[in-house]
């Protein structure tokens, strides 16, 4: 099956963004490094406002799952858990697809934008992590 060049686009941005994850999630879990330190941040909205942004927390979050300290992970931030179920699902996803010549996640991406109501649900959610991160503060 020969795919469009957005299809292709679609793919590599999703796999350049999860090597990245990937890459930066594994230096930082396992190398002593001053992300360790709980007021190093690379959040520009942090570091500009120092107010969190809704993913503040994601990495360290990560990192404690990694680690097997999932009350820990929830307490930094609980898109971690969904951060890190994306990471391991897609390259597993990406790779059957190649594997099948199938676009089968472009196709859910496709239809989930699509769905106004999914849109506005994830939407709700990231505002409400943010109210949570924001109340962590006080």
């Amino acid at each position: 099956m020969l795919f469009s060049n957005e299809i292709k686009r679609f793919y590599f941005l999703v796999s350049a963004l999860l090597i990245v994850g990937w890459t930066w999630t594994l230096y930082y879990t396992y190398k002593d490094l001053p992300p360790n330190d709980s007021n190093f941040s690379m959040c520009l909205v942090r570091s500009v406002t120092e107010l969190p942004c809704p993913s503040c927390g994601t990495t360290h979050s990560i990192s404690a799952l990694l680690s097997g300290k999932f009350l820990i992970a929830a307490r930094y931030n609980l898109l971690g858990y969904l951060a890190l179920i994306f990471m391991i699902i897609f390259p597993l996803w990406i790779l059957t697809d190649a594997i099948q010549s199938k676009q089968s996640l472009y196709n859910n991406f496709i239809y989930i934008k699509s769905k106004k109501s999914i849109i506005y649900l994830f939407l709700t959610l990231i505002a409400v992590n943010w109210i949570w991160n924001l109340c962590k503060m006080m």
